[in-house]
């Protein structure tokens, strides 16, 4: 080995002091804290009790205002002003794909009765 792997001895006048190693076997566990009062128990469940019901009451209001604010938007003048624009519409195209369907058979009848 050369001499510059060599531990030098420190110069400061307290000896060094080794770390202990650890054991590796597990550190013995604290004892359980005691089981809880039971007031304590029947203080969170009356508390989740009533979380519960104010839940289901909340969610209950927000189903009644959407319902309550899709029929008002249901019954308002644009919508059905919209509906009956479509009735409109729909009604159009159908007759004029009838009277288009009508007329092809029409045509293909007459070349038909040329043939013949």
């Amino acid at each position: 080995r050369s001499p510059s792997h060599r531990r030098r001895k420190s110069r400061s006048p307290t000896p060094r002091r080794h770390r202990r190693r650890t054991s590796l076997s597990p550190l013995p566990k604290s004892p359980s804290p005691p089981p809880p009062i039971p007031q304590n128990k029947n203080n969170r469940l009356h508390q989740e009790a009533e979380l519960k019901l104010l839940e289901e009451e909340t969610a209950k209001r927000l189903e009644e205002a959407i319902q309550k604010n899709v029929e008002e938007r249901l019954n308002s003048e644009d919508v059905k002003l919209d509906i009956e624009r479509r009735v409109v519409e729909g009604r159009k195209k159908l007759f004029d794909d009838v009277s288009t369907q009508l007329q092809k058979e029409k045509e293909s009848a007459l070349a038909e009765a040329r043939l013949k």
